[in-house]
């Protein structure tokens, strides 16, 4: 990610340098300059340009799916995804909401219970991190009891997932429709829980939390 980012560095100082040395050689043309307040001047509209356009880039491109999805490449995973995993034997369903900027994933789920009642409630609290050629994610989380009341307090969760990758024309826009892992919770009453063959789905369809609860909760009746 900071490799992406230092691209967009890289094109945004180019710029800035171009256009300060453009700067310079024009106040080098006025002799009634002293030489250090030229360079003065230079140095401070070069960097006013530099913030700038780095502005501008980073704006355009978070709000430009298009452009996010090249710059995140096959890392892009935004959006709205519904997961199953076994447990006891049991299958049980849940969805992920993910956002995702120049900076970060973030991550917001839940499951549901077969009469679409949320049975937890999920959210992130690192960006992905790399293991190998797998990703993890640090998770605060609490659970509904079985008398039906949520904890008090939030416990812990750790997310590995792998990434499905596809064959695009010229490997564009190759994001992952399809996300494999476990879970492993630390803390509250399912602490030491493993969830595994967890297996995540991404619904392009849905546009809200509001489509992909309905969506889970159809999948779950099916």
């Amino acid at each position: 990610m900071e490799n992406r980012k230092n691209k967009i560095t890289s094109i945004t100082v180019g710029i800035a340098i171009i256009i300060g040395v453009a700067i310079n050689n024009l106040l080098a043309e006025q002799t009634e300059l002293h030489i250090v307040i030229n360079q003065f001047i230079t140095v401070i509209v070069s960097a006013t340009i530099h913030e700038f356009l780095y502005w501008i880039f980073v704006y355009v491109i978070e709000h430009m799916d298009l452009l996010l999805k090249l710059f995140w490449g096959k890392l892009y995973i935004k959006g709205f995804w519904t997961y199953t995993y076994v447990i006891d034997g049991n299958k049980k369903y849940g969805a992920w909401c993910i956002d995702q900027n120049l900076d970060s994933v973030t991550i917001k789920g839940f499951g549901l219970t077969k009469e679409g009642v949320r049975r937890s409630d999920v959210q992130s609290m690192t960006s992905l991190i790399p293991r190998g050629n797998d990703w993890e994610v640090i998770n605060m989380r609490r659970d509904l009891s079985d008398t039906g009341e949520w904890s008090d307090v939030f416990y812990y969760s750790k997310t590995t997932i792998h990434l499905q990758q596809r064959k695009t024309f010229l490997n564009l826009c190759a994001y992952p429709l399809t996300m494999d892992g476990n879970t492993i919770v630390y803390g509250g009453e399912l602490s030491g829980q493993i969830h595994n063959q967890l297996v995540f789905t991404k619904h392009k369809e849905a546009k809200n939390e509001q489509d992909i609860e309905q969506i889970l909760f159809n999948l779950m009746r099916n």
